[in-house]
């Protein structure tokens, strides 16, 4: 049996929202591919993704927002998260963080 994965949802009077630990790459893979097939159906998204870089010395964050409504779209997206997600994981290794 595989080990379980922590998952955190946290629901208020207008959010629900979904954590996943960055080393869950299987699983992220399966959130991503469900939000592909919800565009691909013809149901446009609204993302707002917020990076969110902690460093000793400052906080930055990133908040990318746009209409997503083509398969496309998604992958060029996924790219783009996959590359934000490499950055924090090496950053991880490096002692960055």
């Amino acid at each position: 049996m595989a080990e379980a994965k922590d998952v955190t949802i946290t629901i208020t009077d207008r959010l629900f929202t979904l954590e996943l630990a960055l080393e869950d790459l299987e699983l992220i893979e399966v959130i991503f591919g469900a939000l592909k097939k919800y565009v691909k159906k013809g149901s446009p998204i609204n993302l707002k993704e917020a990076c969110v870089d902690l460093d000793s010395l400052s906080k930055k964050t990133v908040i990318i927002s746009k209409t997503i409504s083509k398969g496309k779209e998604v992958d060029e997206w996924i790219g783009e998260t996959r590359e934000l997600m490499a950055a924090c994981a090496l950053r991880k290794e490096k002692g960055e963080q």
